[in-house]
C-alpha cells in the first residue's frame, strides 16, 4: 500500500479507486459539471439540454438495458 499517514477507511477507498482505474473504470459525478457540459457543447452542435440528456442516459444505462438492446 503506498498510502501511509491516512486512516484505514481512506486507504481502502483509495485502493478501490486504484483497482477500478486499473480495470479501465472511473467514478464520475451523477450530474455533469458546468465544465463538462461546456466541453461537450464546444465539440458538438448540441444544446446544454441535449448534452445533459445524453450524459444521464450514459450513466444510467445498465446491464439489463444492454441485454434488452441485444434482443
Amino acid at each position: 500500500m503506498k498510502y501511509e499517514k491516512l486512516s484505514e477507511t481512506l486507504k481502502e477507498s483509495l485502493d478501490i479507486l486504484e483497482a477500478l482505474t486499473e480495470e479501465g473504470l472511473m467514478v464520475v459525478p451523477t450530474t455533469p459539471t458546468p465544465e463538462m457540459v461546456s466541453a461537450a457543447m464546444r465539440v458538438s452542435d448540441l444544446t446544454e439540454e441535449e448534452v445533459r440528456k445524453i450524459y444521464y442516459a450514459m450513466i444510467t444505462f445498465s446491464d439489463e438495458d444492454l441485454i434488452l438492446a441485444r434482443n
